[in-house]
């Protein structure tokens, strides 16, 4: 069999291993992968007629691209209602737990002033009166030792005393209280909010039917075929 007319089938004869270094998602089964490819490349010449090669290159070629089968096939899975075009969650949890002190110092300041004055005012008046009465015998000269008769002097003294005492006591007295209260604020808040939100539908910008129709195209896609149809055009000569 020349080169011209070996046909994938010829070189999977020759090269049972070709499919040995293949690399897919691990939610692909093998056996099927590689049947859909057989299926659709059997009368299609390859590109790299040698086995060996043609083994090698496939190899590298599904690891470069197996990323991007992955998230293909990750597409076939979401979760989700085929007529809504509006799916919105919302979650918020919002937690407070600590102590707070309060540095500032509430302080009050009470003073009392009291102040007082007392007068207090005397009067003594103190009035006397003293009489004296002084008798003395007044006689002549010549008549000492005579019975000659004495003339009588009598002196009278009246002393009159008057004593006026005042006085006034003035006492002021000044009392001043002062209190003061200091207060030191401690607090300790733990609290929790839980909040969510769901809202979903259809909006309107797309009517229910539209929905339906791009769910069926979703539905047909199908990653084997993708899967093969890039081998196709990856290794194949499209010469019939």
């Amino acid at each position: 069999m020349t080169d011209a007319t070996i046909t994938l089938r010829g070189v999977l004869a020759g090269q049972p291993s070709l499919f040995d270094d293949l690399q897919i998602p691990a939610t692909l089964d093998r056996d099927t992968m590689i049947g859909r490819i057989c299926m659709r490349c059997n009368n299609l010449r390859p590109l790299y007629p040698d086995g060996p090669y043609f083994q090698a290159a496939i190899g590298i070629w599904s690891k470069s691209r197996l990323e991007v089968w992955e998230e293909l096939e990750k597409t076939r899975h979401y979760d989700y209602t085929p007529i809504h075009n509006y799916d919105r969650h919302e979650t918020e949890q919002t937690i407070q737990d600590g102590t707070y002190k309060d540095d500032t110092e509430a302080g009050h300041t009470h003073t009392t002033d009291n102040t007082g004055k007392q007068v207090s005012t005397g009067s003594t008046d103190n009035t006397g009166s003293q009489n004296d009465s002084d008798v003395t015998d007044v006689g002549g000269f010549n008549t000492a030792g005579s019975n000659a008769p004495f003339d009588k002097q009598t002196l009278e003294r009246t002393t009159t005393g008057h004593e006026d005492t005042q006085g006034t006591v003035d006492t002021t007295a000044n009392e001043q209280q002062t209190a003061q209260d200091t207060e030191t604020v401690n607090r300790k808040e733990d609290w929790q909010n839980d909040r969510e939100l769901y809202a979903y539908g259809n909006i309107g910008v797309t009517s229910t039917q539209e929905l339906i129709q791009q769910q069926r195209d979703v539905v047909m896609f199908n990653l084997y075929d993708v899967i093969s149809e890039e081998f196709v055009d990856e290794f194949m000569l499209l010469i019939y």
